[in-house]
């Protein structure tokens, strides 16, 4: 009778809430659907649902005999939160949790809120949806997912090395840091039992192994929810790599980290490098002539130093384009050690460039310097060239001349001018070296080259003539006539 009894009370309480209506709806639609009843447009409410353990905290994880609360919370179309709604629970996979009460359905009070029990299974994930529906409102669902996890009496079989951050597993050296660097290491572990499911509230003791000195930021510590915990490392002021053992308080189970490296310290000025691609460039007389320059950066220790350090160029003659010319700036970033600019050509222009790099550390500031010759194109200076060259019939052999050559301005012609003879007639001459390689020279310099006339067979009198021909790497082209006597 009083099972009879419960059933018409339940049947009156659900007649009562079909009339009074409300509001709620799938969490974050604003679509509107039809009544295919009676044809009428049907608003859109919303759900969202959360869990939380016994004590109120939210998580998604069961490793308890307290199992989770699933808490739905339902809105009308205005975000009001609406009171008498059933809401009904399932799970996906009843093998890993089952629902309290098992019905799976709870009314929403004046908050809004729903609420069922969610009790433990076998160890696994799965997900509860939450589903409602109501007087002039379309039905709407919202999902949670979570895990059941090792309960309190769970045996630990092994603890695993999950993961490292950073990722790389590389930290910097004490004081060494900045942006996008870190001098501490993150190791996690995951203590589980039989079935590779993770147990809370084990004690893990940590011990470091490597080198040079490191710091452990504690000794020990107890897994959380999911059975993670976590070793920090930090770094020392020296290079090293260290790896951290993980063992189960009061176990002999244990594991060990991947190497992490402890490296990259601080830039120093003796190993501050600046280097240019060409040492000589053809840019006196032409704008746009570019020449390429690196800069190089280590520790004390001979390490790169770590990526995105700034390096400013400076130059006393043309113009930076920083970031391998890419960039409208007069900088660099390092990258792997190193990064390179472009010199360009164009006023001021002068024929000895210099160019200045800076870059600040935490231990100060670090300048280095290069230097390289910027030659002109026309008008070389010349010293030697004879103005014309006589054989006799009695001293009919090969004359040789040694000629010097430089830029208007002193310093060495273009490297890869061209010399050359050309037009010529009743006579063979011939210049060693043909062509001026690129001098590392810092200053003021001249090229030496020997020109050679052969005369033709036995020196008939007459004439000949030969035209000594100078060509830059930039087509510029001028010829000196050299008459040929036959006496």
């Amino acid at each position: 009778m009083k099972t009879f009894f419960r059933m018409v009370a339940g049947i009156f309480l659900l007649s009562i809430l079909s009339a009074c209506g409300g509001g709620g709806g799938s969490g974050g639609s604003s679509a509107f659907g039809t009544d295919s009843g009676t044809g009428s447009t049907l608003k859109t409410g919303k759900m969202d649902v959360t869990l939380f353990d016994s004590n109120a905290n939210p998580t998604n994880v069961i490793n308890n005999a307290n199992g989770l609360i699933a808490r739905a919370r339902v809105y009308n179309n205005n975000g009001t939160p609406v009171a008498g709604v059933v809401v009904t629970f399932t799970i996906d996979n009843a093998n890993i949790a089952t629902l309290s009460p098992s019905s799976g359905s709870a009314l929403t009070n004046q908050n809004g809120v729903a609420e069922i029990a969610i009790k433990a299974g076998n160890p696994g994930a799965t997900t509860i949806t939450a589903n409602a529906i109501w007087t002039g409102f379309a039905a709407i669902s919202a999902k949670a997912s979570f895990s059941v996890g090792s309960l309190p009496d769970a045996v630990p079989f092994a603890v695993n090395f999950v993961s490292a951050s950073p990722s790389n597993k590389s930290i910097v050296i004490k004081g060494a840091g900045g942006n996008g660097r870190t001098e501490i290491a993150l190791l996690t572990f995951k203590v589980v039992d039989s079935n590779n499911v993770g147990i809370a509230n084990k004690k893990v003791n940590f011990v470091a192994r490597s080198s040079a000195l490191v710091n452990l930021a504690t000794t020990s510590a107890t897994t959380d929810s999911n059975g993670n915990v976590v070793a920090t490392v930090s770094s020392g002021t020296q290079p090293t790599s260290v790896i951290v053992s993980a063992t189960v308080d009061g176990t002999s189970i244990t594991t060990s980290s991947d190497t992490v490296a402890v490296t990259t310290g601080i830039s120093t000025q003796d190993s501050f490098t600046l280097a240019t691609e060409k040492t000589n460039v053809e840019g006196f007389d032409f704008a746009g002539i570019t020449n390429q320059l690196t800069v190089f950066l280590a520790d004390v220790n001979g390490g790169v130093v770590s990526n995105d350090a700034a390096v400013v160029f400076t130059t006393n003659s043309g113009a930076i384009v920083g970031d391998a010319g890419n960039s409208d700036t007069a900088r660099c970033l390092i990258k792997n050690g190193s990064c390179s600019v472009i010199w360009r050509s164009q006023n001021p222009s002068l024929s000895l460039v210099t160019v200045i790099a800076t870059t600040v550390t935490a231990a100060g500031n670090l300048s280095t310097s290069v230097s390289f010759t910027n030659s002109a194109s026309w008008n070389p200076i010349i010293v030697g060239l004879p103005s014309s060259v006589t054989f006799a019939s009695g001293s009919c052999t090969a004359k040789s001349f040694n000629v010097t050559i430089s830029d208007r301005n002193g310093y060495q012609l273009p490297a890869g001018t061209a010399l050359s003879f050309a037009d010529t007639n009743n006579v063979t001459v011939t210049v060693s070296p043909s062509t001026i390689s690129a001098l590392n020279v810092k200053g003021t310099i001249s090229t030496s080259h020997t020109l050679t006339f052969t005369p033709t067979d036995k020196c008939p009198p007459g004439t000949g003539t030969t035209n000594f021909q100078i060509e830059t790497s930039n087509k510029v082209k001028q010829s000196y006539n050299i008459p040929v006597v036959y006496n």
